[in-house]
C-alpha cells in the first residue's frame, strides 16, 4: 500500500510494524518503502527501505540509480520485538534519514541517513510493505498509524462523495460507501478513515433521495454533506439468495456468471448460462418474509443487449414457502436493446417470500443474459392492529347507570336497600364492540363486591368494581304491646301488638320496618286464655324471636234481675228468667281468636252443658207451678 507523489523534502511517514504470524521464515522484513514509482515491482530510481527484521532495524537502498537494492546499512535495535515503530524523513531531493523506537513513549532514535541516487525532486511514491523472504510460510504482519507527517496536521474541511449506486431500503449506509477528502492547514489533503467522521440523518425507510450530513469526530463544526438515494429493491436486499437454473462457470478469460450478479447494482456485470444446455432458464430471489410486491423490473446487457431473453412470466412461493405457483399473470416481453430495462407490474400476487422469473429464449438462442433485477416493495394495504380499548360504554345496577359514570372512574360504591337480601344485579357495556366483558356478580364469598374485567381485543384488560359491602342482617324485633289484658276464653288479635323488624350491618343500624300483621311469616305462639294469669308470648320472624307478656283475667258473671248469683244464700230460690244465659263477650276489635289448649276447650263445654241443664230445670219448675 502507498500513496503516489507523496513523500516531498521535509515530509516524513510513520507506521508501528507488529509481526502476527513469522510463518516459519527465517529473515521476514516489514518497514516503509519509496521510489520515484511504485506502481511496477522492479525497477525505478530514488529506491530505498527503512524496514525491521528478528535482526534489527536498518535501511537498504539504491546506490548506482539501476533500480534495484544494492547497499545496506548496520542492524540496530533488537529488530521487530511485540511491535516496532519506524520514520522515514526525506531531509533534501536526495537524502533519506531512518528512525526508529520502541514505543511512542520513547525517544526516537537513528537508523541511517542514506542517498536517493535518481530521485525526482517532487514527490515521491511512499508506502508499507512485507516480504517473506524465503517463502517458507505465510508472513503475516499488522501496520498501524501509517500517516505523512504533514497529514496529522489539523482539519480545515471536508469533502464527501458517494455512494456510487442506490442504497436499497433497509440496508444501512456504510462507511466503506463514503469517501471522506480533508483539506489540511497546511495545504496537504488526505483520506479519513472511518473511525474519524460520522454518518448522520440517514433514513434507511425513506424512499428517494436524502440529503446525509458527514461531521468530523475531532471538530463537530466541520461537516460536509451528500447526496443518498434509497430505492426499494428486494432482490438487492436479499442478494446472498439469488438462484439460477444453471450459470456459465469461471473460464480462462472471465469469472463466473452467478445469479448474484443481476442484484450487485452494476449493470455491467451479468448473469449467463451459456453453454450448459439450460432448456428452461429461471432466476430466484427469496426473502426472510412475506412480502407485498408492487413492480419489478429486469435489465439486460449494457454492452450490446446480448442474449436477452424474449419473454418471461413469474411464478411465486406459496404459503407453505416450498411450493412455486404460476401467478396468472400475462408473459412479459422483454426489450432486448442494450442496457434496456423492463417492468412489470406484479402488485397483484400475494404477498409471498419469494419470485422467479421464468424465460423463454429469443429465437435462435440457446442461452441467456440477464445484467440488473430490481424487485419493488408494493404499498400492501395495512393490516388493522388489534384495538386496545378496554373501556366501558355503560356501567348499570339493576338496570340503572351508576351515577357519575365515566370511562376513566374504575370503582364505584353501590347503594343497599336496608332490609336487602341479595344483591342487585350489575351489568356493563363495552365501548368497543370487539372487547370482552366478563361481570362476577357480587356476593358474601367476595364481600360484596362487584367485578367487571373488559378485555381489549389486542388482550389489553381494565377492571372495574362496584363495592355494596355485606348485606343487612335482620338483627332483632321492636314489640310495641297495644293491649296487654285479656280475660278468660278471650282470643288473641295479632293487630294489638306492633312488631318492627331491626335489620343491621354490624352493630350499625340500617333499617327499621314495621310487619304488616297479615305477613306469612310473623308467627305468635304461648298465647292461653283459657285460665287466668300472666301469659308470655313469643314472636317470631324470620328466624328472629321476641317475647313479651299479658295478662289474663277471670272473666266476672253478673246475674240478671231476679236471678240468684251462684252460691248466693241471701235470695234462695232466686232463679235465672227463662231463655236468660250467660255468654262471652267477643275478643277485642273482633279479632281472630288464638286457640286455646284442648283442656280449656273442654272445661267451656261443660259449662256449656251445665248451663243448659240447669236452664232446663228452670223452665221445668216454671211450667209446673203455672
Amino acid at each position: 500500500m502507498y500513496q503516489p507523489d507523496a513523500l516531498d523534502v521535509n515530509e516524513t511517514l510513520e507506521t508501528t510494524v507488529k509481526p502476527l504470524d513469522l510463518g516459519g521464515n527465517g529473515d521476514p522484513r516489514a518497514g516503509l518503502v519509496v521510489r520515484n514509482g511504485l506502481t511496477g515491482a522492479n525497477g525505478g530510481k530514488g529506491y530505498a527501505t527503512l524496514l525491521a527484521s528478528p535482526s534489527g532495524v536498518y535501511m537498504q537502498y539504491d546506490s548506482n540509480a539501476d533500480g534495484y537494492i544494492d547497499k545496506e546499512t548496520s542492524h540496530v535495535g533488537t529488530g521487530f520485538g511485540d511491535q516496532v515503530q519506524l520514520k522515514l524523513e526525506r531531509t533534501s531531493t536526495d537524502t533519506l534519514k531512518g528512525y526508529w523506537r520502541a514505543s511512542a513513549n520513547d525517544e526516537w532514535q537513528d537508523v541511517a541517513t542514506v542517498t536517493l541516487t535518481g530521485a525526482d525532486v517532487t514527490g515521491l511514491d511512499a508506502g508499507a510493505f512485507a516480504t517473506s523472504n524465503s517463502n517458507a510460510g505465510a508472513f503475516t504482519v499488522a501496520f498501524n498509524g501509517t500517516a505523512f507527517g504533514s497529514q496529522t496536521a489539523a482539519v480545515e474541511s471536508i469533502a464527501a462523495k458517494g455512494p456510487e449506486a442506490t442504497i436499497a431500503k433497509r440496508q444501512t449506509l456504510a462507511h466503506k460507501d463514503v469517501t471522506v477528502t480533508a483539506t489540511l492547514t497546511n495545504g496537504k489533503t488526505r483520506v479519513l478513515e472511518p473511525d474519524e467522521y460520522t454518518l448522520e440523518g440517514f433514513d434507511t425507510t425513506k424512499l428517494g433521495e436524502q440529503t446525509v450530513t458527514v461531521r468530523l469526530v475531532t471538530d463537530s463544526s466541520v461537516t460536509a454533506t451528500l447526496t443518498v438515494t434509497v430505492e426499494s429493491n428486494l432482490a438487492r436486499l436479499f442478494c446472498s439468495s439469488a438462484a439460477a437454473s444453471k450459470y456459465e462457470p469461471a473460464s480462462s478469460w472471465a469469472s463466473a456468471s452467478t445469479a448474484d450478479l443481476t442484484c450487485d447494482n452494476n449493470l455491467s456485470t451479468n448473469w449467463s448460462n451459456w453453454g450448459t444446455g439450460d432448456t428452461s432458464p429461471w432466476l430466484s430471489y427469496t426473502f426472510d418474509k412475506a412480502y407485498q410486491l408492487g413492480k419489478l423490473s429486469v435489465a439486460v446487457d449494457k454492452a450490446k443487449g446480448e442474449a436477452a431473453p424474449k419473454s418471461f412470466t413469474v411464478s411465486y412461493l406459496a404459503e407453505d414457502n416450498a411450493t412455486w405457483t404460476d401467478a396468472t399473470l400475462p408473459a412479459v416481453t422483454v426489450n432486448g436493446a442494450a442496457g434496456a430495462v423492463t417492468e412489470a407490474d406484479v402488485s397483484a400476487l400475494p404477498a409471498t417470500k419469494g419470485i422467479r422469473l421464468n424465460f423463454t429464449y429469443a429465437d435462435g438462442n440457446d442461452y441467456a443474459k440477464i445484467a440488473e433485477v430490481r424487485i419493488a416493495e408494493g404499498e400492501a394495504t395495512p393490516k388493522p392492529q388489534p384495538s386496545s380499548n378496554a373501556n366501558l360504554a355503560d356501567l348499570t345496577v339493576d338496570g340503572k347507570t351508576v351515577d357519575e359514570f365515566s370511562a376513566d372512574i374504575t370503582e364505584y360504591a353501590g347503594a343497599l336497600a336496608g332490609d336487602a337480601a341479595s344483591y342487585p344485579t350489575v351489568e356493563a357495556t363495552a365501548a368497543d364492540a370487539k372487547a370482552t366483558v366478563q361481570v362476577e356478580q357480587a356476593s358474601t364469598e367476595n364481600s360484596g363486591v362487584a367485578t367487571v374485567t373488559v378485555t381489549a381485543e389486542d388482550g389489553t384488560a381494565e377492571t372495574y368494581t362496584v363495592t355494596f359491602g355485606e348485606l343487612p342482617q335482620l338483627a332483632e324485633l321492636a314489640v310495641e304491646v297495644t293491649k296487654d289484658s285479656y280475660q278468660v276464653g278471650d282470643k288473641f288479635n295479632a293487630a294489638d301488638v306492633k312488631v318492627s323488624a331491626i335489620y343491621k350491618v354490624g352493630d350499625t343500624e340500617t333499617l327499621r320496618k314495621l310487619i304488616d300483621p297479615t305477613d306469612g311469616d310473623l308467627k305468635f305462639t304461648g298465647f292461653d286464655s283459657a285460665t287466668a294469669g300472666t301469659k308470655t308470648i313469643t314472636v317470631s320472624y324470620r328466624g328472629v324471636n321476641a317475647t313479651f307478656e299479658v295478662t289474663v283475667t277471670a272473666t266476672e258473671v253478673t246475674p240478671g234481675p231476679g236471678e240468684q248469683k251462684p252460691g248466693d244464700t241471701n235470695n234462695p230460690g232466686n232463679t235465672a228468667k227463662p231463655g236468660n244465659t250467660a255468654t262471652n263477650k267477643p275478643a277485642a276489635n273482633g279479632a281472630a281468636p288464638l286457640s286455646n289448649t284442648g283442656v280449656a276447650v273442654a272445661a267451656i263445654a261443660v259449662v256449656v252443658v251445665v248451663l243448659t241443664a240447669a236452664a232446663g230445670a228452670l223452665l221445668v219448675i216454671r211450667k209446673r207451678r203455672a
